[in-house]
């Protein structure tokens, strides 16, 4: 099973990480503009991650068709 079996669940755990990540950030004194480029850049491989896990390791929708039509074809021989 794929790891964004849910998005609401990795929605909020990226969101969850994300508020720690920036407040160890301005801890340490890095300006909001760098905080900024920072969370674009985070969300878009989130994002990525996401749309990769939700398509293309998805089986196709015939999937299951095809293999029993092979299996059909197999035993009719």
């Amino acid at each position: 099973m794929t790891r964004f079996k849910n998005h609401r669940s990795e929605e909020n755990r990226f969101k969850k990480w994300k508020e720690r990540d920036e407040k160890f950030i301005r801890m340490n004194g890095l300006t909001e503009d760098k905080i900024k480029l920072i969370y674009d850049y985070d969300r878009m491989i989130f994002n990525s991650d996401h749309r990769f896990y939700e398509h293309a390791l998805q089986p196709s929708d015939n999937f299951l068709n095809t293999y029993v039509i092979m299996q059909q074809q197999k035993y009719q021989q």
